[in-house]
C-alpha cells in the first residue's frame, strides 16, 4: 500500500509539474508552486526526482519514450533503426514518409496533451535543459542518409527544422485554429485534412531530392 501511495504521489507531482512547465516554462515554474498545487511537501521533489531539472527531464523523456513506443508498435519495428546503410534509397524514402505519417497522426490525436505539445514547443525555442531527442536524431540520420550528407550538414539540419515546423504548426496554434473555425476540438476530418496538407508541404520541401 505504501509503495502504491508513493507512486500516486510521484505521478501527481508529474501531472501538476507538466501543466506548470507548459504554462510558465522551466524557469517560470517553481518547485514551491508545483508542490503547493500537488498538495505535497516541497522536499518530495528532491526525494523522488533529485531536483527541478531532473523532474523536467523525466517529464520530457517520458513523452519521448511514449512516442517511440507507439512508433515501434505501429510501424512493426522491435527497435527504431539508427543505421540506414542497410536500406536502399527507395526504402529510406518509404520509411521516412511512413514515420512522418505516423508522427502527424500521433501529434493530432488525443494520445498527447496540449501541455505536452507546449513543452515540446518551448524546447525548440529555449535551451534550458539538454534533452534526449532520440526521435529527432534518428530522423536527422535518415534524412542525411537520403541526401548522402553528414548529419551535421546545415542543409540536413535546416530541412529537419522546416519539416518539424510543418508538423507542429497547426497543433501548437490549436486554440487559435479552433476559434477561427468556431469549434471546441478537431474532428477526424480536420485531422485527415491536416495530415494531407502537412505531408504535401513536406514533399514540397524534399521534392528536389526525388521524395
Amino acid at each position: 500500500m505504501k509503495k502504491e501511495l508513493n507512486k500516486n504521489t510521484e505521478q501527481k507531482i508529474i501531472e501538476v509539474a507538466t501543466k506548470l512547465f507548459a504554462k510558465d516554462g522551466f524557469d517560470g515554474a517553481s518547485t514551491r508552486e508545483i508542490c503547493k498545487q500537488a498538495g505535497v511537501n516541497i522536499s518530495l521533489i528532491s526525494y523522488y526526482f533529485g531536483g527541478k531539472k531532473e523532474l523536467y527531464e523525466k517529464i520530457v523523456s517520458g513523452m519521448v519514450t511514449n512516442i517511440i513506443s507507439h512508433m515501434k508498435s505501429n510501424m512493426g519495428f522491435h527497435e527504431i533503426p539508427v543505421d540506414f546503410n542497410q536500406f536502399s534509397n527507395q526504402e529510406k524514402k518509404e520509411y521516412l514518409f511512413k514515420a512522418l505519417s505516423f508522427i502527424v497522426d500521433y501529434f493530432y490525436s488525443d494520445k498527447i496533451s496540449d501541455d505536452a505539445i507546449m513543452i515540446f514547443y518551448r524546447e525548440q525555442i529555449t535551451q534550458n535543459v539538454t534533452l534526449n531527442a532520440m526521435g529527432y536524431n534518428v530522423f536527422r540520420k535518415l534524412l542525411a542518409s537520403i541526401l548522402n550528407k553528414d548529419e551535421n550538414d546545415k542543409e540536413v539540419i535546416f530541412r529537419c527544422i522546416t519539416i518539424i515546423g510543418q508538423i507542429h504548426s497547426a497543433r501548437v496554434f490549436k486554440q487559435f485554429s479552433l476559434n477561427v473555425m468556431n469549434q471546441e476540438t478537431y474532428s477526424q476530418e480536420d485531422i485527415d485534412l491536416f495530415k494531407k496538407l502537412i505531408l504535401s508541404q513536406i514533399k514540397a520541401v524534399l521534392k528536389d531530392i526525388g521524395v
